[in-house]
């Protein structure tokens, strides 16, 4: 199986994710409320459920089939597929979603836990399904399209209520299961391969940026972060500066240089930008570096715009 980036996607490829922006924010205590901490719980949980399908698509499907991941277009308004599966002669949108608990689904209405989700998941899924599969329609080509539900939560209950005749609705036990229904189907399909490079960049015609990007932190807001060095395998703040070396308690050991410029350019993303001052990185790093190391770590790795005592330094190639 290959992963396969849009040109549109391939644009936006530098830039960090919301996820990934938000994840280094979390750790530094730039979140911290109950409702803000539940959001980022649950958009961890679906990144992680997005890469478990890919993980069994890797394992278990074949090496020519095409996935795309978190595709966004607008089709009469903007809609997001978790993951756009292309096999030789069929096209699979996958709605992926990573609960813990019981969904039930009745008389179109979605509960996870007895709560009602402001998003419904099968609505979610259908709509995924039926404007990608107009979309090649609109485009004259001729490809049968699957929409499937995954509920890949390993203590997810799920109970439908209701018939549903236009989508697949898969539990994480019977993933693999589909995932052989679907070979078994290629196997036995006797016409021509669909070229999805030819069919594919028909999507750029409809191609969106995400409705979720990333929130920039205010330089002001993340002088109130927790400052340092963390570790870059547990993430943990309580590392060890040495001379040339950061120890960390879990036992990973970094080179200081690397680790440095790394927490730059962490500083970088959060405030979804590429232009700084040392005296701002001075009090990011928290006095784990001199100002004379931090200098000349700031003129071997980034570009200084002016030389002055208020020089601003520039990422040389872009951060994002």
């Amino acid at each position: 199986m290959r992963i396969y980036q849009t040109a549109f996607q391939k644009e936006l490829a530098d830039l960090p994710t919301k996820l990934e922006v938000d994840t280094l924010a979390y750790r530094r205590g730039l979140i911290s409320s109950q409702k803000d901490c539940a959001a980022y719980r649950r958009s961890v949980a679906g990144h992680e459920g997005e890469q478990t399908v890919l993980h069994y698509l890797k394992k278990y499907g074949k090496n020519h089939w095409i996935v795309i991941p978190n595709l966004w277009m607008n089709y009469f308004g903007n809609f997001e597929c978790d993951l756009a599966l292309f096999t030789k002669h069929k096209c699979y949108p996958l709605e992926v979603k990573n609960y813990f608990g019981d969904f039930v689904f009745k008389d179109g209405i979605s509960t996870l836990n007895e709560q009602q989700l402001s998003v419904n998941p099968i609505f979610q899924a259908r709509k995924s399904y039926s404007n990608i599969k107009e979309i090649l329609m609109k485009g004259n080509f001729s490809v049968p399209v699957e929409g499937a539900l995954i509920f890949v939560g390993i203590d997810n209950y799920v109970d439908i209520q209701n018939e549903i005749e236009d989508l697949k609705i898969i539990i994480r036990s019977h993933l693999l299961r589909y995932i052989k229904q679907i070979i078994k189907e290629e196997n036995a399909y006797n016409g021509k391969s669909i070229n999805w490079n030819h069919i594919i960049p028909h999507f750029g015609e409809y191609e969106r940026a995400s409705n979720f990007g990333p929130h920039a932190y205010s330089k002001k807001l993340v002088r109130k972060a927790k400052k340092g060095i963390f570790c870059a395998k547990c993430q943990n703040g309580h590392v060890q500066v040495k001379k040339f070396e950061i120890h960390c308690h879990c036992g990973h050991k970094e080179n200081r240089e690397k680790a440095v410029v790394r927490t730059i350019i962490e500083y970088c993303k959060l405030t979804l930008t590429s232009v700084f001052s040392s005296v701002e990185i001075y009090d990011f790093l928290g006095g784990q570096a001199s100002k004379t190391y931090l200098v000349n770590i700031l003129n071997k790795y980034f570009q200084p715009i002016n030389n002055n005592r208020y020089t601003k330094y520039k990422v040389k190639n872009s951060v994002f």
